[in-house]
């Protein structure tokens, strides 16, 4: 069977979050708890593990979260959004689930809804995820849900680049394409 095979039909809810990217939020965000971590995999020095229900427990100040992928994860978005609202800073990495309840409860009235660009790579697997992933940023205050990409670094795309004109060449272009010449 091939792994992106057995991905699919895996039934797991844990998805250990890839070095590169947690690497990436971390020098953003300089998180002080990982709230979904186990005694064995855990991001920060502060974490809530399966001995510390990460749902029960108040979050403080920048938290990391990769909850489990499975019913529960609206309960996870809930916590998430209530925590930002309590003061703090929160950034989930979750599945983009855009047709669920959760996503427009909670992730629609985040700060910031970072769409990984590809198929992520946990760390514990050899394929790739068979869903696409999201990184949900909330920040107390800030319902905006600025939407963005987020590439592995070296994949970035090539920057978008527009012709230059100058205030002469530019008025003459609008004038050449006038929706006026139509009616004329």
């Amino acid at each position: 069977m091939s792994d992106a095979i057995r991905m699919k039909t895996d039934d797991r809810k844990d998805w250990r979050t890839p070095s590169w990217l947690f690497e990436l939020l971390d020098q953003e965000f300089d998180f002080c708890l990982d709230a979904s971590a186990s005694s064995r995999d855990h991001k920060t020095p502060n974490y809530l593990d399966e001995d510390l229900d990460g749902l029960s427990v108040q979050w403080w100040g920048r938290v990391f979260v990769n909850p489990p992928y499975g019913r529960e994860l609206d309960a996870w978005m809930r916590k998430a959004y209530l925590a930002s609202r309590a003061g703090a800073v929160v950034v989930a990495l979750v599945p983009s689930r855009t047709d669920v309840a959760w996503w427009h409860d909670y992730v629609s009235r985040a700060s910031e809804i970072r769409f990984v660009r590809g198929r992520l790579g946990f760390n514990d697997s050899r394929g790739r995820a068979p869903f696409p992933s999201v990184v949900i940023v909330f920040r107390a205050g800030d319902e905006s849900a600025r939407v963005s990409s987020i590439y592995r670094p070296g994949k970035e795309p090539e920057p978008l680049t527009l012709p230059t004109m100058n205030r002469r060449e530019a008025l003459d272009w609008l004038l050449s394409h006038s929706p006026l010449d139509a009616l004329r």
